[in-house]
């Protein structure tokens, strides 16, 4: 791990760099966030429900529909990691933000 909790080494395995104040900068949560992805590990699904129950205690949102797709703005996904339009030529969006995750170094 390159941080002290897993929860920030999280967020900053979600970031196109290595920096960890600008991936909290990116990717933490503010005042003004109205949407956001909540990622629990947890060694059993009993765990895992107490724990989706607490977060429902500490956050006030309501649940998105599992069957939906995830859904986000291309134009903002594009400019925090910088894709290309000949990225986009080559593979999906999704496909390309994924491989600039995983080989960043």
């Amino acid at each position: 791990m390159k941080t002290r909790t897993l929860n920030t080494e999280v967020i900053l395995c979600l970031s196109p760099t290595n920096s960890i104040s600008q991936s909290l900068s990116t990717f933490g949560l503010s005042p003004k966030v109205q949407n956001i992805v909540a990622v629990s590990l947890a060694e059993s699904p009993e765990q895992l429900d107490c724990m989706v129950e607490e977060l429902k205690t500490k956050v006030q949102a309501e649940k998105a529909d599992e069957n939906n797709e995830f859904q986000y703005c291309k134009t903002s996904v594009c400019k925090v990691y910088s894709v290309t339009e000949g990225e986009l030529s080559v593979d999906t969006l999704e496909n390309t933000v994924v491989t600039k995750i995983a080989t960043k170094v």
